[in-house]
């Protein structure tokens, strides 16, 4: 089961996917795969309902390789959800492992110039030529 944040939270708060649930007939996985997929086919969840994240997945534009401090698109909607989920107890923010996707350009990416905000990430998996880091 996948939980989705409605873009910018305009529509809802958040939609779960599953293909076994939400793929129409004669559908492909892909037309649950992006924003109006989501909002077309998606199953609302409301502020209240009781659910359990394990697995928060992030977008970044930068990474710090040692940190694991992440810059994210500028708008603050990743730490509104992470704070909303916390405060909901569907999230344990001591717990729950956070992942981004990056290109290596992005991992170390003029990072003196950001102010480490926002959520931190779990270790990276980094091609073989760049330092994993942990989080202690």
């Amino acid at each position: 089961m996948l939980l989705t944040p409605q873009p910018r939270l305009r529509t809802g708060f958040f939609s779960t996917l599953s293909v076994a649930q939400n793929l129409p007939e004669g559908g492909v996985i892909s037309d649950l795969t992006n924003s109006k997929g989501v909002a077309k086919y998606g199953t609302p969840v409301g502020l209240d309902a009781k659910y359990t994240v394990d697995l928060v997945v992030v977008g970044s534009s930068a990474v710090c390789p040692t940190t694991g401090a992440r810059v994210g698109k500028g708008e603050g909607f990743a730490e509104l959800e992470w704070g909303i989920l916390s405060l909901m107890g569907n999230l344990d923010a001591e717990k729950t492992l956070v992942v981004t996707s990056v290109h290596d350009c992005q991992v170390g990416l003029l990072w003196a110039l950001f102010a480490c905000v926002g959520v931190a990430l779990a270790p990276l998996a980094l091609p073989p030529r760049l330092p994993a880091f942990h989080i202690a």
